[in-house]
């Protein structure tokens, strides 16, 4: 099947959900410190600037264009001493932006692929796997996969600390089951007209039994009746993420480009 089309208003839909998922992020995350995460407009655009976090996820500014060049210095100044990162989508980064870009000292350092689709496309759940949304109940569940990857367990105090960004009611918990036993998690964030899915984790003895799939499908299948138009996720081009989305019927609709720039004072 064809891509959806994504238009240029579609890219501006996603990035204010990316705001928006940007600011629960620093609420509900698991490792970061307490903090606050400082913000500010320059022209068209939001600069985030997270002081106890290094990760440019949480020092960038979303939806950069031309009409903020002449911001440039002052944007810079704002994330001294450190670098200026910035989340550029199609509609924006035109070949003028770029060349200013470039001239200043801009670089590019990432590129993450955008695929979508709409509920009504959603594929059929695999057998042997069943989903349900999550709740307050199962948060030592969902915790215990997310930790999967990361050898430093999750002390209950933070558990307890991050519960209820983790209930936020436009983040939704799903858990996949297989002979009653929780063994995938995933998620998705709803802004904008958009149902955003991430956070996939299968625990390892389960893998390639159509939990992720199953997972794919439940939350495509949701998407319509939590409101959304569309049913997008981001990863990285060509990674075991992006082949399973493609399996589900997500097809790549554009590229975002994350560009860093100097030190201040280079």
């Amino acid at each position: 099947m064809p891509p959806p089309s994504f238009d240029a208003a579609a890219m501006q839909s996603f990035s204010a959900a990316d705001l928006a998922y940007t600011r629960l992020h620093t609420r509900r995350s698991l490792r970061l410190p307490d903090s606050a995460l400082e913000e500010r407009r320059f022209g068209g655009a939001t600069a985030l600037r997270g002081r106890s976090w290094p990760e440019p996820y949480y020092n960038r500014v979303i939806g950069f264009s031309e009409e903020g060049l002449p911001d440039l210095d002052a944007l810079l100044a704002w994330y001294a001493p450190g670098r200026c990162h910035l989340t550029l989508t199609p509609d924006r980064a035109t070949p003028a932006l770029l060349e200013a870009l470039a001239a200043r000292g801009f670089g590019l350092v990432r590129s993450d692929v955008v695929l979508a689709t709409m509920p009504d496309r959603a594929p059929a759940t695999p057998p042997g796997v069943t989903v349900r949304r999550a709740g307050r109940a199962d948060l030592d569940a969902v915790f215990d996969l997310w930790q999967l990857e990361d050898p430093a367990p999750i002390p209950p105090a933070v558990r307890a600390r991050r519960a209820e960004a983790q209930l936020d009611p436009a983040f939704h918990l799903y858990l996949a089951e297989r002979a009653g036993e929780p063994v995938a998690m995933a998620t998705t964030f709803v802004a904008e007209g958009l149902a955003w899915l991430g956070n996939a984790q299968t625990h390892p003895d389960h893998r390639r039994k159509g939990c992720h799939a199953a997972l794919l499908a439940r939350r495509i299948q949701d998407a319509g009746a939590l409101g959304c138009r569309w049913v997008i996720t981001d990863t990285a081009f060509g990674s075991t993420s992006h082949r399973n989305a493609e399996r589900a019927g997500l097809r790549v609709v554009f590229f975002t480009f994350e560009l860093q720039g100097p030190v201040c004072g280079d």
